[in-house]
């Protein structure tokens, strides 16, 4: 299948949808594709897209006119440089990674009577009638990560279900596997090799709730004093680049370990990590207390990995946390329940074990990036074909 895809994307710093489609174009690339990215500023993303050598291009498109309201975003300068662009790349196929920018791309698409694919990464992408509309109007297909998130995109009827198909995302399960041993990622960040470690990997938001993990943490090392709690994310960069976020989160943190100075010694910040894979080699039990996710990519990485998750249970999360089989999901809001299932797997070695079995052949089976890469390809045929 010979083809050029030009991909766009709105965010300059790695967060899950980023991270997708940087293992997205990986793949591809390995697959001897040759695929192009537009980015909306230079930042995280830029940087690695351009140290894996895939050729990156930076035009200013506003991802909303009104981020409040989730206004889909429109400038005629940013169309302008959008089509210039295209037709010196003269793509097969548009993919943006995220609807908002679906304005851009269907102008486009249609002045070169090229298809447009828009992935779909949460509900934040229909919540209004206007980005439905847009949507429609303006994307070829729909490619939601979930059900649910089909669910929504269709719920109003302006997009057509037979427009969508749920494609979920995909790690590489060669480069994301279990440790032989984890004494020295653990050494890495100076833990103790015969300390138990907890891990939450999510950008600094407050709709994360690292928070609460702190909190279930002050309870856990009363019972469990061999316990380090590694909190991993970017205290600095949010993905929206006008956004301070990340430092009030940090600042309440740092606020609530200095009221529980027994908990400091337990916690460790890591920063942001390019390369996530030491994180999960060090990690006994991957936990998230967000209370908004998708399909999160640090559940697909650390369940590769051969991690038991403790997470709430909301959205989709039990796309990949099967209940009992490889970790719990606790009802929102119940700091309690979460603390005692994380305390059930940090008592039994070989429930963790067990659970770290099925959370890699689960991912095996269901969340392979050669088995992601060969639906969204198939879709890119199937546009193809239409057009033929």
């Amino acid at each position: 299948m010979g083809y050029k895809i030009l991909y766009v994307t709105p965010f300059p710093h790695i967060g899950g949808g980023e991270t997708a489609l940087l293992y997205l174009l990986e793949e591809l690339k390995r697959k001897r594709r040759i695929p192009e990215v537009i980015v909306t500023s230079r930042g995280q993303l830029y940087s690695r897209l351009r140290k894996v050598n895939i050729k990156t291009h930076v035009i200013d498109l506003s991802g909303y006119s009104i981020r409040i309201l989730f206004m889909p975003g429109f400038s005629l300068s940013g169309i302008w440089h959008f089509l210039k662009l295209a037709k010196k790349i003269q793509p097969s196929l548009i993919h943006i990674n995220h609807p908002t920018l679906a304005i851009y791309a269907g102008i486009v698409g249609k002045i070169l009577k090229i298809p447009v694919v828009a992935t779909s990464h949460g509900i934040w992408d229909c919540i209004y009638f206007y980005q439905d509309l847009a949507t429609r109007i303006f994307c070829n297909r729909i490619l939601p990560i979930t059900p649910e998130v089909q669910k929504c995109l269709t719920r109003r009827g302006i997009i057509n279900k037979d427009k969508t198909k749920v494609i979920y995302l995909g790690v590489d399960a060669n480069r994301f596997k279990p440790a032989k041993s984890n004494v020295a990622a653990k050494k890495r960040w100076n833990i103790n090799s015969t300390d138990l470690v907890v891990t939450m990997v999510a950008r600094f938001d407050f709709v994360k709730d690292p928070l609460t993990f702190l909190k279930v943490a002050t309870k856990v090392i009363e019972q469990i004093p061999n316990v380090t709690f590694l909190i991993v994310g970017d205290v600095k960069l949010n993905l929206e680049v006008e956004s301070d976020m990340a430092i009030q989160v940090k600042r309440q943190l740092d606020g609530y370990i200095n009221r529980h100075p027994r908990l400091k010694p337990h916690v460790i910040f890591t920063s942001f990590q390019e390369d996530v894979q030491p994180v999960y080699h060090a990690t006994d039990i991957l936990f998230s207390s967000s209370l908004a996710e998708t399909l999160p990519m640090s559940f697909l990485e650390g369940a590769a990995c051969g991690l038991p998750i403790v997470s709430l249970k909301l959205d989709s999360r039990h796309r990949i946390v099967q209940e009992g089989k490889n970790g719990f999901l606790a009802p929102p809001g119940r700091k309690d329940v979460l603390l005692k299932y994380l305390l059930t797997l940090l008592k039994d070695q070989d429930l963790r074990e067990k659970f770290g079995r099925y959370s890699r052949k689960y991912v095996l089976d269901n969340f392979t990036i050669e088995r992601y890469v060969k639906e969204i390809e198939g879709i890119y045929q199937e546009l193809f074909n239409e057009r033929s």
